[in-house]
């Protein structure tokens, strides 16, 4: 399955899942310069309903590498959906740690990952902010594992409240879900 979504990283379809010529058009604003947030009341009348932290990532990205946003723009998919294909990656790291504290059975570790791998959609691959949001929010779930059942050290508060963040930054949907996952803790250790 990585194979294929990783050769796909370089396909011209201009849209793998999920509206990425969207977003391929706020790296091109940015490359020209324009702020990412335009105002909605003038032409060119724009609204980004999506934070700032994967757009800006793979801006600095393209930015770095020198690219054009005319002449640029299957380079701009490419670096995208490989910001997505690496937090991809390090969600299955992070879902391997979560297991691993449970179980060390390597079974049991890899069906979890290919059960991940399973249940996340399309959009994980693409060029959206859907797939560091997914990383953010597995490392927000592991750090308060292990704070609120394990060890409590201020390291792991401190990594939850950063991840929680982070994962807000990168498409505030998540905020349900950080919140779901507080008031389960509260119902059942009521501290």
């Amino acid at each position: 399955m990585l194979i294929v979504r990783f050769v796909l990283i370089f396909s011209f379809n201009l849209d793998l899942d999920g509206a990425e010529f969207t977003f391929v058009h706020y790296i091109q604003q940015l490359l020209q310069g324009l702020p990412l947030y335009l105002n909605p009341e003038v032409h060119p009348y724009s609204t980004v309903l999506y934070t700032p932290l994967n757009l800006y990532t793979v801006f600095a990205i393209c930015k770095w590498l020198g690219f054009n946003y005319i002449y640029d723009i299957h380079a701009i998919y490419i670096v995208g959906r490989c910001v997505s294909f690496l937090c991809v990656i390090g969600t299955i790291w992070y879902v391997d740690l979560i297991v691993k504290i449970y179980s060390k059975d390597k079974t049991i570790r890899l069906q979890s990952i290919f059960i991940f791998l399973l249940i996340i959609s399309g959009h994980a691959y693409a060029f959206r902010p859907d797939s560091m949001k997914i990383l953010f929010f597995v490392q927000f779930v592991y750090y308060f594992i292990q704070y609120f059942f394990y060890a409590q050290r201020k390291l792991d508060l401190f990594c939850m409240i950063l991840f929680a963040n982070l994962a807000f930054l990168a498409k505030q949907d998540v905020v349900v879900y950080v919140m779901l996952v507080l008031v389960i803790n509260f119902l059942l250790k009521r501290n």
